[in-house]
């Protein structure tokens, strides 16, 4: 029997290179979402407990902690620092500093700049759109932090397809994304609000 034990090892091996943990695919996904901008068509829905409470569709686009949203009812633009929200046919936009909690509602990318610190995560195979996927669940250490969990399906190529999250209030939200285009190319310019593109727009400064 000894001698077949070295034949099992050369069998064993490659499954085991191939396993990969929860943190890999994660780092994986935030790599190539990394490289340059990327773009989305989505649908967002939120929750009071089973309750659907909200609903709404667009593009976003993202660089960095950047983003621009686009709906038939509004844009909103977020440097990393100042949002601008402009809702359509109001000619005003309301400037603010958005806390962490707004920062999730808006953007679906919210992981990448969360997981690195105060979340333990797992990970498990599922099946999305039919086709064979990742699924990362990620769980706050502690219990006031802005996202308690955060589920994040990825296609096999480390894109990611489907974000549901929940807040301290305990309010979920479910992103769903299609279309999603990586290695963009966008100015930092275009995540702030141009005045010039928008003369008639009154400025109502929140912060």
């Amino acid at each position: 029997m000894k001698r077949f034990f070295p034949i099992f090892l050369i069998f064993l091996l490659p499954l085991c290179a191939s396993a990969q943990t929860a943190r890999e695919v994660l780092d994986r996904t935030a790599a190539r979402l990394s490289k340059g901008g990327s773009s989305a068509r989505f649908e967002a829905t939120t929750f009071k407990g089973t309750k659907e409470s909200g609903h709404s569709s667009g593009t976003i686009r993202i660089l960095g902690k950047r983003y621009r949203v686009e709906t038939p009812q509004m844009q909103v633009w977020f440097d990393g620092k100042t949002q601008w929200t402009m809702f359509k046919g109001s000619g005003e936009v309301n400037v603010s500093t958005p806390n962490a909690d707004e920062v999730a509602q808006m953007n679906p990318y919210v992981f990448l700049n969360l997981y690195k610190q105060g979340y333990t995560y797992t990970l498990k195979p599922t099946t999305y759109g039919g086709e064979s996927c990742y699924e990362v669940d990620l769980r706050a250490k502690q219990s006031n932090a802005a996202i308690l969990r955060l589920l994040l399906i990825v296609s096999k190529d480390y894109t990611p397809q489907n974000v549901r999250l929940i807040d301290r209030k305990g309010n979920w939200m479910r992103f769903r994304l299609r279309d999603v285009k990586l290695s963009q190319r966008f100015n930092a310019s275009e995540f702030q609000f141009d005045k010039k593109a928008h003369p008639d727009t009154e400025i109502i400064d929140l912060r």
